[in-house]
């Protein structure tokens, strides 16, 4: 009996352990960079700012928020809010964005394909997270 509730126990244990690492490949940070000054003929979509720099989070609960820091010459003003939600069905993922629109989400390697409203995609590069105890460089 013994045996028995020790294994019921370990198969209890075992399958929130198996959810918990495996992530969602969506769920993450994706960022881009609209710099005027490199595409002046694109600066009247950027209502009047010099360069825009946007970074949309999935996470795992659906919810997608946004990060965004309009600059112009050398002030800023930061952004942040909730834009949207992403669903996920057997082989697809649909994404409903304010403003932006619905649509499906592609997924490439180190980045994704945004809808935005008949205009087609965005596509935004794929953040990594900093690794402390690789990425942290300490000099002597």
């Amino acid at each position: 009996m013994k045996k028995l509730v020790a294994v019921v126990l370990l198969l209890v244990l075992i399958a929130p352990a198996a959810a918990l690492s495996e992530r969602d490949p969506v769920v993450g940070s994706y960022y881009t960079i609209q710099d005027y000054s490199l595409y002046p003929e694109m600066a009247s979509t950027g209502g009047g700012v010099d360069m825009i720099i946007m970074v949309l989070t999935f996470y795992e609960d659906g919810t997608i928020m946004m990060t965004e820091n309009d600059i112009t010459g050398k002030d800023g003003k930061q952004v942040f809010s909730a834009l949207g939600k992403w669903t996920k069905t057997n082989t697809s993922y649909t994404v409903s964005l304010i403003g932006w629109g619905e649509g499906d989400l592609i997924i490439e390697e180190n980045s994704v394909l945004i809808p935005v409203q008949e205009m087609g995609h965005l596509r935004m590069h794929k953040m990594e997270p900093m690794n402390p105890y690789k990425d942290l460089v300490i000099s002597y």
